[in-house]
């Protein structure tokens, strides 16, 4: 977004998409030759092969190779696109879960549809320089992911400890819960620090700061 901002200042709306295809097109080709692969079943599909070639034997096939009608492309297909309706329609956690996500991510477009307004209308930034506020976001991300979630694992095996669970085997939800609750009152001060700055249009530092609270706080939950 913030390349965004300096392709549509200097160049027609047009070359935004046109680099963001060059961009996925480069990634797809890297990914391609550079990416491992992951996926359970392919991994023992091709050890099946392998074993298959080198002993000689036909019959050695995974479970996802034997051919019931229960495994075809059309029925994968139905099930994975009826399992997350299901679960949804049934599991509370996950209907909770959804309203939450619902909320982040609302909160989340509100801030990047309101980021033009608020740097180029309200602080006067060219569109170039504006958009390099975007980068508050990233930064609040990588601080989040890097940070926050490794002290929420952190915290989680100390809990396990301290109830003399053994590391094999799993907790007790509730023990990813306790930076939960500080997050859950310092994110709405940070939305509040960050509409409070941009209505006294304070140094344009203060609302970063803000957006950047706010992403890594949200990384917790």
């Amino acid at each position: 977004m913030s390349a965004g901002g300096y392709i549509s200042q200097y160049a027609t709306w047009r070359w935004c998409f046109f680099i963001i295809v060059f961009a996925n097109i480069t990634v797809q080709i890297i990914a391609f030759f550079f990416l491992r692969e992951t996926y359970a079943p392919r991994l023992l599909q091709n050890k099946a092969r392998e074993l298959r070639a080198r002993t000689g034997n036909p019959l050695l096939r995974t479970e996802y190779e034997v051919s019931d009608g229960s495994r075809s492309f059309l029925s994968l297909l139905l099930k994975a696109l009826r399992r997350p309706w299901v679960m949804l329609g049934t599991q509370p956690i996950i209907q909770v879960l959804a309203v939450y996500q619902a909320f982040n991510f609302g909160t989340l477009y509100l801030l990047i549809s309101g980021f033009p307004a608020l740097w180029e209308g309200r602080y006067g930034m060219p569109r170039g320089d504006a958009s390099l506020n975007y980068l508050s976001l990233a930064i609040g991300s990588l601080v989040g992911v890097n940070i926050c979630g490794p002290a929420t694992d952190a915290i989680y095996a100390a809990l396990k400890r301290r109830r003399g669970i053994p590391e094999d085997e799993p907790g007790i939800p509730e023990f990813r819960m306790p930076l939960v609750v500080p997050v859950s009152i310092i994110t709405p001060c940070a939305m509040f620090l960050y509409g409070w700055a941009a209505q006294e249009k304070m140094h344009f530092m203060v609302p970063n700061v803000s957006v950047v609270a706010r992403q890594m706080l949200v990384a917790v939950c």
